[in-house]
């Protein structure tokens, strides 16, 4: 259970940095590694409601990733803009 919250972790890590690099290779790395950590918190797991609980808190972390990024880009671009 651990590898598959490391793995989330990790794809996280990776949609962040996405929106700072050029590609889309971290971004597609990002969303595998987040779908094989789902798919190993099922195996590892035969109750539903943990299950439930690791989308949401995936999905959460997710939306707050992309905002946090976002938000630092365009800060980045207003410092950029000013110099």
């Amino acid at each position: 259970m651990v590898f598959s919250i490391c793995l989330a972790i990790l794809g996280l890590l990776f949609i962040y940095l996405e929106f700072f690099l050029p590609g889309w290779v971290l971004g597609t790395g990002g969303g595998v590694l987040i779908i094989f950590s789902i798919g190993l918190f099922l195996g590892q797991t035969t109750a539903l409601m943990p299950v439930f609980i690791f989308l949401g808190i995936l999905a959460i972390l997710a939306v707050y990733t992309c905002n946090l990024a976002l938000k630092r880009r365009v800060k980045l671009k207003k410092d950029e803009d000013l110099n």
